[in-house]
């Protein structure tokens, strides 16, 4: 699986939650919001204003909350890619205009929306408001700018402590996977921050659903094998261990079956990365690579992201 769609999959499994939304809201948004949002009202809606354009930067999940007894919208927004957006304005501005397009279309009262940007990427993002985007502008001009914020969650930037202190189990162990998931070892790296977040995590009486979610999402994102987790998790609890163990079992046959098809895969892929870095080197644009080679632009990007994450050439 794309590794854009393995994170996509787990923030949506994820955030899906209502009490993992509503310990984000509690724990990490302003305190302004916090004192009015009634996150008891949190309720996951089946909209998306991702359209085909900003599909190849974000994934949505969206929830209609209470704030001091008026609905707004709070959206959760992943930035799938491992560097930000150079002017995340733009791209939320066209995400805004197509929710309240929606609520116009609808014939109803346009909603404000709440952007909060979860990122995981390893270049750091720094909050810009969007009137720096133009440089020195003079004063008067201002008022033909829009004005809008976002919320940004970094969670690469939160320290292992910080995440220990989250209130939430979920919220918790989700923040420290999101953190690491670009690093392909991480599990052997962080046994005694996993362990005490598994440890948490058996504490919470509906965690099984989740925790399973947990043990795909490793799987799927690291190079280790299904035991070796199982071995990892072990380790930290074994109750728990035992409550995936029917996962890991699946998990094993899936690998049996789709064994003699992943070495053909991983030669496609392996050669379609030699020749976008070849491209790049050459100085071809991404739309020129995607004819060449007959892909979609976006997935001559996930091959840039690929290369980048293997530390080869910087996207153009």
């Amino acid at each position: 699986m794309a590794l854009d769609n393995l994170h996509d999959r787990f923030f949506k499994e994820t955030f899906s939650r209502r009490r993992v939304v509503a310990a984000l809201v509690d724990e990490l948004l302003p305190q302004a919001l916090r004192q009015r949002l009634n996150t008891d009202t949190l309720d996951l809606t089946n909209a998306s204003f991702v359209d085909e354009e900003l599909g190849e930067h974000w994934a949505d999940l969206v929830y209609e909350c209470h704030y001091g007894g008026e609905p707004v919208r709070v959206a959760l927004l992943l930035e799938h890619k491992s560097y930000r957006p150079e002017r995340p304005h733009l791209q939320l501005l066209r995400y805004l205009l197509n929710a309240w397009q929606a609520d116009a279309k609808q014939h109803r009262p346009l909603r404000p929306v709440i952007p909060v940007v979860i990122y995981h990427g390893s270049a750091t993002w720094r909050y810009a408001p969007l009137e720096s985007y133009f440089g020195g502008i003079d004063e008067p001009l201002r008022a033909y700018l829009p004005e809008f914020r976002y919320e940004l969650i970094d969670v690469s930037r939160f320290s292992d402590e910080r995440i220990l202190a989250f209130r939430d189990a979920f919220l918790a162990l989700s923040a420290f996977l999101l953190k690491y998931s670009r690093i392909q070892d991480f599990l052997a790296q962080t046994v005694p921050v996993l362990t005490a977040l598994l440890q948490n995590l058996e504490k919470v009486p509906d965690h099984e659903g989740f925790l399973n979610t947990v043990f795909v999402y490793v799987y799927e994102s690291g190079d280790l094998t299904v035991d070796e987790i199982v071995a990892t998790f072990r380790n930290a609890s074994q109750p728990l261990t035992q409550r995936i163990m029917s996962t890991a079992e699946r998990l094993r046959q899936e690998g049996r079956q789709e064994g003699r098809q992943e070495g053909r895969q991983e030669g496609k892929l392996e050669a379609e990365l030699r020749a976008v870095r070849a491209f790049l080197g050459m100085n071809m644009a991404v739309e020129t690579i995607a004819a060449a080679l007959e892909l979609t632009e976006v997935e001559v990007r996930q091959r840039i992201d690929l290369l980048q994450a293997q530390g080869g050439e910087q996207a153009r």
